[in-house]
């Protein structure tokens, strides 16, 4: 199957949903109201700013009146600690969301150590350098995935350690779910499927959904909500075969495996982690077990 180019599926999908990604939800959206002078007149650093998410994240802090510096390759190589140190010295930023990352599961799979140098390393570049900078706790938020609750692949187990690295320096961490759009998303794949006249390939898989509008506004949340490691309320993860009849009514499907690196049932909160309601309706914060037994009153 010939797939026509990424960038071209992009366009025709947004044209598709024109904005309407919360139509394809199996719950409501989460508006998710912040403080409107959250980050006003704020410096805000932003890596991996290219990228779907960044973009948008990046647009919504224009409009709350932030001072905002995007940062992606080849500008900013987080990889590269002296490089990283030099930049947070030079923006003093008030406020970092790290989102440069190497985040497609399968890639992980087969390349582990270069997903480990970005997701791990780069973290650790960044974290320490915003730390030296005088970035305070809280201020900083590191952008993960629900594949790092009892994670099962490489991708998984770097946002892990890269939760474990911001938090412990007294920063955030967000857990994604898949956000509807996003660039290699599976809207992208049932576009380029569509062109071609394919029928949709769908997997055995269930997972969480994400608007944009969620992503954007949860990471934002965290800045708000103080330190710690948060997630959206998105119910169950649901199988994948029910958003491809949403997206595309009445179209044959495919069955297809799961691809390498790919987590049949995804999850939020892992065995040793407990979860708690914050004041912003729809945001959860995850504990770990000893963190939550040493704040319960003996």
């Amino acid at each position: 199957m010939q797939v026509p180019q990424s960038n071209h599926i992009a366009e025709i999908l947004a044209q598709r949903v024109a904005g309407r990604y919360a139509d394809l939800l199996p719950r409501p959206e989460h508006k998710l109201e912040l403080p409107p002078d959250l980050v006003d007149g704020k410096r805000v650093l932003v890596t991996g700013a290219d990228g779907f998410l960044g973009r948008r994240i990046a647009e919504h802090l224009d409009e709350l009146g932030a001072e905002t510096y995007l940062t992606d390759l080849p500008d900013l190589d987080i990889t590269n600690a002296e490089l990283v140190d030099q930049t947070m010295r030079r923006l003093r930023p008030d406020l970092v969301i790290h989102l440069a990352a190497m985040k497609h599961a399968p890639v992980g799979e087969v390349h582990p150590l270069g997903t480990t140098q970005v997701n791990v390393l780069g973290t650790n570049n960044i974290v320490e350098a915003a730390t030296v900078a005088g970035v305070l706790p809280g201020n900083l938020v590191f952008v993960s995935t629900c594949k790092a609750a009892a994670p099962e692949t490489v991708y998984g187990a770097t946002k892990l350690l890269g939760e474990r690295i911001a938090l412990r320096a007294g920063y955030s961490a967000v857990r994604l779910g898949n956000v509807l759009g996003s660039s290699g998303s599976v809207l992208e794949t049932w576009v380029a499927q569509r062109e071609n006249g394919d029928p949709l390939a769908v997997s055995p898989c269930e997972r969480y959904w994400l608007t944009p509008h969620e992503a954007v506004r949860l990471n934002l949340a965290a800045f708000h909500l103080g330190p710690g490691l948060y997630h959206l309320d998105a119910g169950v993860p649901e199988p994948v075969e029910a958003l491809a009849r949403r997206f595309e009514p009445g179209v044959p499907l495919q069955w297809i495996p799961p691809r390498l690196g790919d987590r049949l049932v995804e999850r939020f909160v892992s065995d040793g982690e407990v979860s708690e309601m914050t004041s912003i309706p729809g945001i959860v914060r995850i504990k770990e077990v000893w963190e939550a037994a040493e704040a319960t009153p003996a």
